[in-house]
């Protein structure tokens, strides 16, 4: 019969094991969080606020996606360092906020593919003439560029590969095509 000191020795072997193995198994998954690095004018485009005050305002998705500040921090220059779990990510997919183009698709027509990759829009002349409303679609087109390029990343895409393919069709059915790829993709 052992004795009870080499019984003793096998469970903590064998528990310093599994710990060994619990690490490994750890290292080589990757991580579960999709990390955003959002400067400051970016982040006023997509949030409506600076990166500082993004952590005072409650998004009206968080209920849905739970609350995006816990893990975020504010990086040595200034801009928002947005961590949202896998989990957070697929919810957030869901929301009407990420999703919602309406404004756009009011202005200029706007069509999007559902990968958040493509983007068809037609320019009216009134549009191309340049004033106000031009300035409205150049806003619009920014703000639809960073949110689809976050539905990319969530979905999968590599930071590298993230871009929007615009097309843009003037009145005389000419076609232009453009890739964009947002200032806070890094």
């Amino acid at each position: 019969m052992r004795s009870h000191s080499a019984i003793i020795l096998n469970i903590t072997l064998l528990l310093l094991i599994c710990v060994c193995i619990a690490i490994a198994v750890k290292l080589t998954i990757p991580s579960l969080d999709h990390t955003f690095t959002i400067n400051d004018y970016a982040c006023t485009k997509i949030f409506d606020c600076t990166p500082s005050e993004f952590f005072d305002r409650d998004l009206d998705f968080y209920e849905k996606t739970g609350d995006f500040r816990e893990k975020s921090y504010i990086d040595e220059n200034g801009s928002l360092v947005l961590v949202v779990t896998k989990k957070q990510g697929k919810l957030w997919l869901k929301t009407k906020w990420l999703n919602s183009f309406v404004e756009l698709e009011e202005l200029v027509n706007a069509q999007i593919n559902s990968d958040g990759t493509k983007m068809t829009i037609y320019i009216s002349p009134e549009t191309k003439k340049g004033g106000e409303k031009f300035d409205e679609c150049v806003e619009l087109l920014l703000i639809a560029s960073y949110k689809l390029a976050i539905i990319q990343t969530l979905n999968g895409a590599p930071i590298g590969d993230v871009f929007v393919e615009l097309t843009e069709i003037d009145e005389n059915g000419q076609v232009y095509h453009t890739k964009i790829r947002p200032a806070f993709v890094e």
